[in-house]
């Protein structure tokens, strides 16, 4: 999950007019993106990017993965916009098969282009003139997806990968009626796919959960699970124990619980009585010094007393004596 610091950077990035839409076609709101040259994409452009290979292209979701500096960096440096205009140089069209798009040394030179602005290094790209292009033949590779495709767009006559090329009819003598099926491949219907365009979360994680059932032991391209997206690697084997462990097991553990818990209680109870025996012997000790305390003021007391009345009848005879000596 993108961080809000990341997603911050992305969001504004995404604002710009270059970037609102899909770098290969013409899809609206990408939320897709490859690192290695710092541009946005749709879900199904991510999907072809993806069998690239990360080495060629590093496909991340602006908002479920997680983000490092230079990754942020690599997008700053980059641009919908930069990419096209940088490729359209070399002869390479915006709207070219991905996989011809990608696989070349225009996308070569850009990646160490983009590298090179990360790093603060100067970078000059070759001309034009000394930089030769080569495409795969039309029958031999899957075509760019691009909604509005322009001239140049290679018709292909297989797929790429199991995201079909939604947006292109499939050949065929006549057209769909209604376009409700444009692609006799395709599971899915333009408007579905308009749907989703209006609501890419949702899309999302349909296409999470739809992976979620897909083989893991096949590649994209044949059926098989996406790695990456929204998948979670499968649980390593673990050894099965002999015949017998299981029941032995549980019954130690029953009886370590069990004697946790009588040793847990004894604890407890323990305590209680300490505490309240502490209780009581504090209490006798108060009452006994309260005790002391009363039998030593009540001995002054009379001590005092005595003496009083001592001194008392001295003042009477005293008193007497001068009475009878005037």
């Amino acid at each position: 999950m993108a961080s809000p610091e990341a997603l911050r950077v992305l969001r504004e990035l995404q604002s710009k007019p270059e970037n609102k839409v899909c770098v290969d076609c013409d899809t609206k709101n990408p939320q897709w993106a490859t690192v290695s040259y710092g541009t946005f994409m749709c879900l199904e452009c991510s999907g072809k990017h993806r069998g690239l290979g990360v080495h060629i292209s590093f496909v991340r979701s602006v908002t479920m993965d997680a983000w490092s500096a230079d990754q942020l960096k690599k997008m700053q440096a980059g641009g919908n916009g930069a990419l096209n205009d940088f490729f359209k140089q070399y002869g390479v069209d915006k709207y070219t098969d991905i996989k011809d798009k990608y696989n070349n040394r225009v996308a070569e030179i850009y990646r160490e282009k983009i590298k090179a602005a990360v790093e603060g290094r100067p970078f000059n790209p070759p001309p034009p003139s000394a930089v030769q292009v080569s495409f795969s033949k039309p029958g031999n590779s899957s075509g760019s997806r691009s909604g509005g495709a322009g001239p140049n767009s290679a018709v292909s006559s297989s797929r790429h990968d199991d995201w079909g090329e939604w947006d292109r009819p499939a050949a065929s003598s006549s057209p769909a009626p209604n376009n409700s099926s444009f692609n006799n491949n395709s599971e899915y219907t333009r408007a579905q796919y308009m749907a989703s365009a209006a609501n890419k979360d949702d899309f999302f994680a349909r296409k999470m959960q739809e992976n979620q059932s897909k083989p893991d032991h096949l590649p994209p391209n044949q059926g098989g699970k996406y790695v990456g997206f929204g998948s979670t690697p499968p649980p390593r084997p673990t050894a099965s124990p002999a015949p017998g462990v299981d029941d032995v097991t549980a019954l130690l553990s029953k009886g370590l619980q069990s004697l946790g818990q009588v040793a847990g209680v004894a604890a407890s109870t323990a305590h209680v009585a300490v505490q309240s025996g502490t209780q009581n012997l504090n209490q006798l000790l108060q009452e006994k010094q309260v005790a002391q305390t009363l039998q030593q003021t009540s001995k002054v007391v009379a001590e005092k007393a005595q003496v009083g009345t001592r001194v008392w009848c001295r003042l009477k005879q005293i008193t007497r004596r001068l009475g009878r000596a005037s």
